[in-house]
This record gives C-alpha cells, sequence and structure tokens, in this order.
C-alpha cells in the first residue's frame, strides 16, 4: 500500500504528496495580526513623544555607584582561596611546560 496523500496539521486537509502545499490554507487570505508586528516598529500613539535625555557632562558615576551601593565590597575568604587556588595552579601548569 502506497501512501498518497496525507493529513494537513494546520486545517486537517486531505494533501497529495508532491503538491506545493495545502490547498485549503493557500486558500486563505493571510492577515496580520498585532503578535507578527515587528518589535521595531511602534503604533502612533508613541509618535511625537520627546523621550531624548538631555546631554549631561558632570555625572559622576563613581560617586554614583558609591552612593548607590557603598563602598566596594570585600573579598571573602572563600573567594580569596579561589583565587589563591589559581594562581597555584598557573604557576605549576607553567613549571610543566618550562621544565
Amino acid at each position: 500500500m502506497t501512501v498518497t496523500h496525507f493529513i494537513c496539521p494546520n486545517c486537517g486537509a486531505e494533501v497529495r504528496i508532491g503538491s506545493k502545499g495545502c490547498p485549503t490554507c493557500n486558500r486563505r487570505p493571510k492577515t496580520k495580526s498585532k503578535a507578527a508586528a515587528k518589535p521595531w516598529e511602534q503604533d502612533e500613539s508613541h509618535d511625537g513623544l520627546d523621550l531624548d535625555l538631555p546631554e549631561d557632562d558632570d555625572f559622576d558615576y563613581e560617586s554614583f555607584i558609591a552612593d548607590e551601593f557603598g563602598s566596594a565590597p570585600k573579598r571573602s575568604r572563600r573567594e580569596w582561596i579561589w583565587w589563591g587556588t589559581a594562581v597555584v595552579l598557573l604557576a605549576a601548569l607553567l613549571y610543566y611546560f618550562v621544565r
């Protein structure tokens, strides 16, 4: 028994193998949904809004970070141990390859 048709997964119609697609689905007019809108497209409600920020050359990033988050975080003992382990392994690898 040879299979000459298959069922369209979109509409359930019987489609002949080798055809250029489902005749039922190809007949339907394609509509553009809101979900298919391009991400760079904006709807008209945003037109005319001036959202550009003014230039602020005297902004000090370092003082902003210090004000918001306090001083730089201190490294924990565990972090120092991992750094030490990395340095020891790097030194061992260099010794192995230079030897």
